[in-house]
């Protein structure tokens, strides 16, 4: 068995022997023969390797077929004169130094997918000029015309200085670093350096499908600043520049570890065209220290998105006149963060934060639509000049000629760097009278506003129907915030119509299915609490209510404290209690148990967004009026026509009440008394309300509008004898349809 197993082994040892003899690829040196063109004409159809291990030069135009694969090692190098072209179908290998010479252009097939600009003479050391090298290396790649494009990729392992524009076009080349670095970097990589003249762009990608730059940093230069770091053009004869990639890049100045700190670029990404650029994807991009971090100028570069976005110390951080989206964008000390350039421009973020800019957004076009989802915003004085007074220190600025944008901003917080005041916040207004698109403002779950920071008009004359407002804050710490509004402004705002957040004035049709239609009553305010900070024996007691437009609540209960007889701001007392869903402002009444009076109304924008709320009492106001002995809030006012179960419509109830006495009325006549109710008319509907006191057997009241505002009531006696009704007090009704 041993026998037969060994002998086994031994056949397919030589089996193997074989087969790996017939599959072996031949090497052949391009020495042994007298040029690059008869060498490679004698490789046959066989897979062979081609070793140049010396100079070689072509005479012709030389396309190597994709069976050989090309191998330069030791000295190997190939000429290229001026006019001629290398095609490469096969495979290609090189070590990292120059192996192409001459004027001529290499030309690719399938089986290569990375070039070297070190191919073609590039140094790589941050300090040589390899602008022409990388260049030849991105036209390797050039397409044979339109329609036609190759793609590859053009691997930058090292840092590079360029004094031109490194173009990419008709193909779809990836321009690929080994991951940004720093120009301190001892092994100088990861980064391209401009030393060129200023208005042209360093990278510049045009009519060139699915090219993109990755995984590099680009500095520029701020005394002869590029027009952009790069630059995606569309051409209006040019095929196509759509689904651009740019990724994992750092442009501009690299906080304190370059010896230029000045602002590098006029724009760090700069889309240009109006043809042809969308599905564009750009992600992990930082910009830094331009005078426009992003600014999408191709009107129909519209469906571009911007995942992992940072831009700090720019004039405006993204600019645009179109519609862009992103998530997760880190804007800083830019003076404005966010600038629409252009009717129509739109930007769609989700995760955005900004701390220490001068404004999130300018909007000064008609049409533009801002949304933001889960955000904050930090207010910062850097940016203003002294002329810029507190009243026009704005988060975003919306106001334009016509109207008609929209700024939505969602699970958002603003604040404000220490010792910035802010008035109002947001403005959206149009200067234009007579103009009739419809401007929304929504701010729902938004902490930090107030309605006194929120600006919303336009010039006199403006039409109706054009302002619609929704502002909901951000609960505080787990309680209740005030209730939401939807309010429709015109633009000569008047006390009746101007914005306050407890408002709910709904445009348009509201239908109620199944109802019931509620106008609800809101509570006193929960768990009242006093806490002091003094000590002594002397007693405190408050009560606290709150306030909607329309009334006030009857008071919670009574806390209580003991404290020293003087309260000071040293020695004082402290209410808190919680918010109460639709109330703006509350009320504190103290000091004395059981006769407490007024000490201070106190409005949700005086609060702040501290939670529960509170405030203190020093003493030093005096107390006022008694706290109110019912809850008058949960009223409704209708000042249409009211129609119930499809019936005739109700235009108006009038109520008046008087203290009638009446005479001693003899039997079977009758007496009258009138009661003035103003805009009561002649054949009004009328209920009379009767005191029981003032009932008598066999008589009857009844009662008419007899004259304009004007409703007599009569006694008709219709017993036998003599009846003097007691005097009481008559309430009429009168319904007019």
């Amino acid at each position: 068995m041993r026998y037969v197993i060994g002998v086994m082994a031994a056949v397919l040892l030589i089996f193997d022997a074989a087969a790996a003899q017939q599959t072996a690829v031949e090497e052949i040196s391009a020495g042994r023969y007298a040029n690059l063109q008869a060498a490679v004409t004698d490789m046959g159809a066989a897979p062979r390797s081609l070793i140049i291990s010396n100079a070689q030069t072509i005479s012709s135009p030389l396309t190597v077929p994709a069976n050989v694969a090309l191998r330069v090692t030791g000295g190997g190098q190939i000429a290229i004169p001026p006019g001629m072209s290398l095609t490469i179908n096969g495979a290609f290998e090189a070590p990292l130094r120059q192996v192409f010479t001459g004027g001529g252009a290499v030309r690719w097939g399938s089986h290569v997918a990375t070039v070297y600009p070190q191919w073609w003479g590039a140094k790589m050391d941050g300090v040589a000029d390899d602008t022409a090298a990388i260049q030849r290396a991105i036209d390797s790649f050039a397409g044979s015309g339109a329609g036609v494009f190759r793609a590859g990729v053009v691997e930058l392992v090292g840092g590079a200085v360029i004094t031109s524009s490194l173009k990419i076009t008709l193909s779809a080349v990836i321009l690929r670093g080994t991951g940004w670095g720093i120009q301190a970097d001892a092994l100088k990589r990861g980064f391209i350096k401009w030393e060129g003249a200023a208005g042209t762009p360093m990278i510049l990608i045009q009519d060139a499908l699915q090219s993109g730059v990755e995984k590099i940093r680009l500095v520029g230069n701020s005394k002869s600043k590029p027009s952009a770091a790069i630059e995606i053009k569309q051409s209006a004869s040019g095929p196509t520049q759509d689904q651009a990639i740019l990724r994992d890049l750092y442009i501009g100045a690299y906080f304190s570890t370059d010896t230029d700190k000045g602002v590098q670029f006029s724009n760090g990404i700069l889309l240009t065209g109006a043809v042809n650029s969308d599905f564009n994807v750009c992600e992990n991009i930082t910009i830094q220290k331009c005078d426009v971090g992003v600014f999408n100028n191709n009107p129909n570069a519209s469906i571009t998105n911007w995942r992992n976005l940072a831009v700090g110390e720019c004039g405006s951080g993204f600019k645009t006149v179109t519609q862009n989206s992103g998530s997760n964008w880190l804007f800083a000390l830019n003076k404005v963060d966010l600038d629409f350039a252009g009717p129509s421009a739109e930007l769609y973020i989700t995760h955005f934060v900004s701390e220490g800019s001068g404004r999130l957004a300018v909007m000064p076009y008609s049409f533009n639509e801002l949304v933001i989802k889960d955000g904050s915003f930090q207010l910062y004085r850097l940016h203003f000049t002294p002329a810029d007074s507190d009243n026009n220190r704005y988060l975003i600025d919306g106001q334009n000629q016509f109207g008609g944008n929209l700024i939505h901003l969602e699970s958002f917080d603003v604040t404000a760097e220490v010792g910035v005041t802010v008035n109002h916040v947001i403005r959206q207004k149009t200067s234009s009278p007579g103009a009739g698109y419809v401007s929304t403002l929504r701010l729902i779950d938004v902490g930090g506003l107030t309605a006194n920071n929120i600006d919303v008009g336009g010039a006199a004359g403006i039409q109706d129907n054009t302002r619609v407002i929704e502002f909901r804050r951000k609960p505080r710490n787990g309680t209740l915030a005030p209730a939401s509004a939807l309010v429709h402004l015109n633009g000569a705002v008047s006390e009746d119509n101007a914005f306050n957040d407890t408002r709910t004035d709904i445009i348009g049709k509201l239908n109620l299915y199944g109802g019931p239609l509620k106008v609800r009553r809101i509570p006193a305010p929960a768990f009242p609490n006093v806490t002091p900070t003094g000590s002594g024996t002397t007693p405190y007691s408050y009560r606290v209510t709150a306030l909607t437009l329309d009334g006030e609540t009857a008071p919670g209960p009574a806390v209580t404290c003991l404290n020293a007889s003087r309260l000071t701001s040293r020695v004082y007392n402290t209410i808190t209690w919680a918010s109460v869903l639709g109330a703006y402002a509350y009320r504190i009444y103290g000091r004395t148990t059981g006769s407490e009076r007024l000490l201070k109304t106190v409005t949700i924008a005086d609060l702040g967004d501290t939670a529960p709320s509170q405030w203190v009492d020093d003493g030093s106001l005096t107390p006022s009026g008694p706290p109110p002995a019912a809850n008058t809030t949960g009223n409704a006012e209708i000042e249409g026509a009211l129609t119930i179960g499809g019936g005739a419509a109700l235009a108006q109830l009038l109520s008046a009440a008087a203290t009638l006495d009446f005479p001693a009325t003899a039997a079977h006549t009758s007496s009258d008394l009138t009661i003035t109710v103003a805009g009561a008319a002649v054949g009004d509907v009328v209920a009379l309300g009767i005191p029981h006191d003032s009932v008598s057997a066999n008589s009857l009241f009844t009662a008419w509008v007899s004259a304009a505002s004007q409703v007599t009531v009569r006694f008709n006696n219709y017993s036998g004898s003599n009846l003097d009704p007691p005097a009481g007090s008559f309430r009429v009704q009168v319904t007019k349809f």
